[in-house]
């Protein structure tokens, strides 16, 4: 399973459809793509509600490791150590610089708060030094096509 993390508002949702057609054979998981239905049977915010992060990322182990052994990219947004156990072979980060993700995260209704917390965190991940894919001027598709060109290198 190849890993690709982002902060909020790095485009990861935005190219989850171009991977899946640039990457025929692989399995693009989306981190967040569970989130409604798992809600659902909690009854109530995974987002907002602490306890449920741990017990969220165990589902989406548990729907990863069904997949296996086929090839598996997910986009989350957990870094190397917090998934540490997991059977994962190459981690990328999807960026953009922090000018264009505010304006992204502005315009999905974010609040200063998030924003800056947003920021934070995309500091956070570059900090990590993995290999890291700018999509700031890029086009969804191009950004895409960059991560799938490395995939299949």
């Amino acid at each position: 399973m190849a890993s690709g993390t982002r902060a909020p508002g790095s485009g990861k949702t935005a190219i989850v459809s171009h991977l899946r057609e640039l990457l025929p054979g692989w399995i693009v998981m989306d981190w967040d793509e569970l989130i409604a239905p798992a809600e659902g049977l909690a009854g109530r915010s995974i987002r907002d509600n602490e306890s449920l992060w741990k017990p969220y990322e165990d589902l989406v182990k548990s729907v990863s490791d069904m997949l296996a052994p086929n090839p598996v990219l997910l986009l989350g947004v957990c870094t190397p150590a917090q998934l540490a156990t997991w059977h994962i072979c190459e981690w990328m980060v999807l960026d953009c610089d922090d000018k264009e993700r505010a304006a992204r995260l502005q315009r999905r209704g974010e609040s200063n708060e998030e924003i800056q917390e947003a920021i934070s965190d995309a500091a956070e991940y570059r900090a990590l030094g993995l290999r890291s894919f700018d999509g700031t001027t890029l086009t969804t598709l191009e950004t895409a096509e960059a991560i799938a060109s490395k995939i299949h290198a």
